[in-house]
């Protein structure tokens, strides 16, 4: 059971740094936590933010992802798009 979890949250993860909207969408949709995380404590939202990604940023909040997770490292969405230079606001 523990291993299929990490595959799925390794799905979801992979999506998110993808921009795959429809993949994500479909797993929380049928209730698969959003902010399930790896091994790193790492979420899917705060890798989309990381890449960017704020179509994917915009529906994992839909779906309920917690912003202010930290993962091992002391990082949180936010602190990743903002080291990396992202902006997940509104485009102009």
């Amino acid at each position: 059971m523990a291993k299929q979890l990490d595959d799925q949250t390794t799905r979801l993860l992979f999506a998110a740094s993808r921009g795959d909207t429809r993949t994500i969408s479909l797993m929380c949709s049928q209730g698969f936590d959003a902010d399930n995380a790896d091994y790193d404590d790492r979420t899917a939202l705060m890798v989309a933010a990381m890449k960017g990604n704020t179509d994917v940023v915009r529906l994992l909040l839909e779906y309920n992802a917690n912003p202010n997770l930290v993962d091992m490292h002391g990082s949180t969405a936010l602190l990743e798009a903002v080291k990396n230079g992202n902006s997940c606001g509104k485009r102009s």
